[in-house]
């Protein structure tokens, strides 16, 4: 069975994890098919069953990569003679004969917290994903002949909003990587909040603000709030950005602080997930996807993330003493899942296999 990835957009961020994960679970597990991924750089090694094929020309402009997943890019993918086509780039290329798979794990043109302006600059970016190219996602969705999300409540809101049968949608979460064990050397501050976040607009830094300033005005001064921002990227008295942490830093912040996650969009909120793991205190805003990653976790808080002082409460009782991490030997802490998410992926892919005879699929 060949089976083609298509990733060209994976360079960096979750993107980038995503393809690698992957790569490791087929490496490490499959010795039965041939795979071939399509990438715009080298991020991956080639192996006697995998083969790597650069397209970075197709990366050059978002114009020549939408031109490819709608319309040329059929001819390239069918040349190669799939079984089986698997994008893990939220969208399909319209029009190839071979079934077709994709993993979405952009959670933006489905999310419902708000209506995102193309008139402002600082949200342009964000509102393009969700109104423009989020109608690519969605139709994808509804032509794919499986699609494969992270979570539940992605799995709902893809069924209702791109109009395609639950049945053909599987939830994978993905494989969390364990981080150094940190939690039992490093005594916990409830004074010392970890936000890890980027600048991104519906990360909802300003929430954050607003609540250190609601804070002073009780005379609550003794705190601070590290973002994984860059240096002078906010002007607050309690804030310290500090930039980029590796594993061990952010092992660190979250065996020692409490973590502070106000964004209101996320697929699964990577740092839930792994906070919880130390026994942190997590003051998350009230989302769906935090509800899921958070789910059987008792110190976890929750506030409304469009509150005019956003967390200020639950940062007043952490402060006072009124949060402590928990004992990662305890019920609370998350364990791993007993087999890789990458496993369910790959058996639903197994479970595909080309029928030359039979009609056109995915024809727009």
């Amino acid at each position: 069975m060949r089976i083609v990835v298509n990733d060209i957009a994976a360079s960096y961020g979750g993107a980038l994890t995503i393809l690698r994960q992957f790569y490791e679970y087929i490496r490490g597990h499959d010795s039965d098919n041939e795979w071939i991924f399509i990438l715009s750089e080298p991020h991956i090694e080639e192996t006697d069953r995998i083969k790597v094929l650069l397209r970075p020309d197709i990366k050059a402009s978002g114009l020549k990569k939408l031109l490819f997943d709608l319309f040329t890019g059929r001819y390239y993918i069918d040349s190669l003679e799939p079984d089986v086509v698997l994008s893990l780039q939220n969208i399909i290329t319209f029009g190839v004969k071979a079934p077709q798979l994709t993993y979405i794990h952009q959670s933006i043109p489905f999310a419902d917290a708000r209506r995102f302006s193309l008139l402002k600059r600082d949200e342009r970016a964000t509102a393009v994903y969700q109104r423009l190219i989020g109608r690519i996602i969605k139709a994808s969705a509804q032509y794919a002949d499986g699609v494969i999300v992270q979570t539940e409540w992605m799995r709902e809101a893809v069924a209702e909003q791109s109009r395609t049968g639950k049945a053909k949608i599987i939830a994978a979460r993905p494989d969390i990587p364990p981080l150094p064990d940190a939690s039992r050397y490093i005594p916990f501050n409830g004074s010392s909040f970890f936000c890890p976040t980027n600048g991104e607009v519906y990360k909802n830094i300003g929430a954050v603000t607003a609540a250190c300033r609601a804070l002073r005005r009780e005379g609550i001064t003794d705190f601070r709030v590290a973002l994984t921002l860059e240096q002078g990227s906010v002007n607050d008295p309690n804030i310290d950005c500090i930039g980029y942490q590796d594993r061990v830093g952010m092992a660190h912040r979250y065996a020692s602080s409490v973590l502070l996650f106000p964004s209101y969009i996320e697929t699964i909120g990577l740092p839930l997930a792994e906070a919880r793991r130390f026994g942190a205190p997590i003051i998350a805003a009230d989302r769906r996807y935090a509800r899921e990653t958070l789910e059987g976790y008792d110190n976890a808080y929750y506030f409304d993330p469009f509150a005019p002082c956003g967390p200020a409460e639950l940062m007043k009782s952490a402060v006072m003493g009124e949060m402590q991490r928990t004992d990662v030997n305890t019920e609370n802490k998350q364990t791993p899942p007993a087999e890789s998410g990458w496993k369910k992926v790959y058996e639903y892919i197994l479970g595909f296999k080309c029928n030359k005879h039979s009609a056109p699929r995915n024809r727009r």
